[in-house]
């Protein structure tokens, strides 16, 4: 009894709630899955208003007017350098060349599509289709292990971009 009241008036939740160090349960896991795939659809009326606002040459700028703050302050390239260029790859249908411009821009991509139209499916069959993918950590370290490779690349000139 002892035991049982001291969980009860301790503020730790249960083990399968702790995601410090620990897998997540189930239920916390499907969450967490439901509320990123529900944030994951954001970027799509955001890009849409962007992409209206460009055609109407309303906002003709991408880039800050001194190009890259990480670039003109410390002088070397940051992760994300190639970014625009491979998403205007990506659009164009070159995904080699975006994967030269920065790995990390098709990655993500990849992956949310992959995450959010899987989830889409789930939730169009009223859950029959277990196909939707779960968020895991793996899926973080893949895009930052290829802008941690795009880092590397642009500073030692092994995508022949410098």
């Amino acid at each position: 009894m002892a035991t049982t009241s001291t969980r009860l008036n301790s503020r730790q939740p249960p083990a399968t709630e702790l995601t410090g160090g620990r897998q997540a349960g189930p239920e916390t896991q499907a969450k967490l899955t439901r509320c990123l795939w529900r944030l994951g659809w954001l970027p799509l009326p955001v890009a849409g208003a962007l992409w209206l606002l460009l055609r109407q040459g309303i906002f003709p700028v991408l880039a800050l007017p001194g190009g890259c703050l990480i670039r003109s302050s410390l002088g070397i390239f940051c992760p994300a350098c190639g970014g625009t260029r491979a998403i205007r790859a990506l659009l164009q249908g070159q995904l080699l060349t975006a994967m030269r411009y920065n790995p990390a821009v098709p990655c993500a991509i990849a992956l949310w599509l992959a995450f959010q139209l899987s989830n889409l499916l789930q939730y169009l069959s009223g859950g029959r289709l277990k196909v939707g993918l779960r968020f895991r950590p793996w899926l973080l370290y893949v895009v930052i292990a290829a802008a941690l490779y795009n880092l590397i690349a642009w500073n030692f000139g092994l995508n022949g971009m410098n």
